[in-house]
């Protein structure tokens, strides 16, 4: 089990156990040659329900990210 602490304070009763989320991503691949590619992508999640438990009412704090990938690929 995993563990909610903020600055050495246990905060797992107030956060809530069960998040939902959706993710998506794009990618390209830009052949160099035979053997080696260059592989750029980005991917998201976005956060489907509010991730603290018992929060004031009409307010929602869920979780968003995003990242920006480059990487090689070699052809063995």
């Amino acid at each position: 089990m995993a563990s909610a602490e903020v600055d050495g304070n246990d905060v797992s009763e107030l956060v809530e156990s069960f998040q939902l989320a959706f993710t998506y991503g794009i990618g390209y691949k830009i052949e160099v040659s035979d053997n080696f590619s260059i592989l750029i992508d980005t991917q998201g999640i976005l956060g489907l329900t509010n991730i603290v438990d018992e929060s004031e009412e009409g307010f929602s704090n869920t979780n968003a990210g995003s990242s920006l990938n480059v990487g090689a690929v070699f052809k063995l």
